[in-house]
């Protein structure tokens, strides 16, 4: 399927935010100490099934970015020349 520039980055933003929505729910679940996930939880179903989603998530979003930021690479260049100078001038 041919995207346009404008809905590849409606897609790419879709993963982004289902990426980070899954990212969000795996990291609701207890940490340890040292900050990681202590293996009684991991071998929870619900932790199993959260990270599963996570991973797919995350593969989809991946597997796109290898495209679109080569077909777009133009449009993304130009995207960012007009975003980040008005960024920072108001700064």
């Amino acid at each position: 399927m041919k995207f346009t520039y404008e809905q590849a980055k409606a897609r790419a933003d879709e993963l982004d935010a289902a990426s980070k929505a899954a990212g969000a729910i795996l990291n609701a679940f207890p940490k340890g100490a040292m900050g990681m996930t202590p293996d009684d939880v991991k071998a929870r179903p619900d932790y199993v099934a959260a990270k599963a989603a996570f991973e797919r998530a995350f593969a989809a979003q991946r597997n796109f970015n290898r495209l679109y930021t080569v077909a777009f690479k133009q449009e993304r260049a130009r995207d960012r020349a007009t975003r980040i100078p008005a960024a920072t001038a108001t700064a």
